[in-house]
């Protein structure tokens, strides 16, 4: 793939592992989409690299991340990357000193139908209802890309959005993590937040996670 011919959009959800026990990794997606809309088709991104990071310390998690060697360094001339803001800020702030406030978008995750969680959870439901496709782990060679997409797919399956008896949200987790998929959703916000801006909607489907499929595992059969 020629990255020249595509914008690069990057989500991330930071996190220290090791230190505090509580084994944590910093996850981070990479979506490309097409500069040019594919004629006749819809407006969809591919998902071209997943890494799941553990780092002990902000300098381990800022080398990991920044070094010519680093999860980065490759896609270093993103569009825009949105990073998970809501408990670690740090790696966030440094990002955002590093590449610009106007490509770095911070956002805490808030609770609720209105709350950018669900808002992001929507953008994702919003392209696997437009054509979205994940790769074929089973043609994936390299193990440890294969074992992410894998862990992906459990973590989407494992997300559920529940809606209590007073007509409130909240999202629950099945399973030990999720940053994978915080990772991959904070992406697909930023690449559907491009195409409405240069088309207004992606021509196929926008819609409402609480009021036509209640979990983001939609279509789970189609991938899993």
């Amino acid at each position: 793939m020629n990255l020249s011919d595509y914008l690069i959009f990057i989500g991330l959800d930071p996190a220290l592992g090791g230190a505090t026990g509580k084994g944590d990794f910093l996850g981070i997606g990479v979506h490309v989409l097409p500069k040019r809309k594919p004629v006749n088709a819809p407006w969809v991104p591919f998902l071209t690299k997943l890494f799941k990071l553990k780092s002990k310390t902000y300098k381990t998690m800022w080398d990991n991340l920044t070094n010519t060697n680093g999860a980065l360094y490759p896609y270093r001339n993103f569009f825009s990357m949105q990073v998970d803001y809501t408990t670690e800020k740090t790696i966030g702030d440094f990002l955002e000193d590093k590449y610009d406030e106007s490509r770095v978008i911070k956002t805490p995750f808030t609770k609720g139908e209105t709350g950018s969680k669900m808002r992001i959870a929507n953008s994702s439901l919003t392209f696997l209802k437009s054509g979205y496709t994940f790769p074929d782990h089973t043609m994936i060679e390299d193990p440890v890309e294969r074992e992410n997409i894998r862990e992906l797919k459990k973590q989407i399956v494992n997300e559920e959005i529940v809606l209590n008896a007073d007509g409130s949200v909240k999202f629950r987790h099945k399973g030990p993590h999720n940053d994978l998929l915080h990772a991959w959703m904070l992406s697909l916000d930023e690449c559907l937040k491009y195409v409405v801006s240069k088309q207004g909607s992606t021509g196929e489907y926008i819609g409402s996670q609480i009021n036509e499929t209640p979990e983001i595992n939609y279509g789970v059969n189609t991938f899993m």
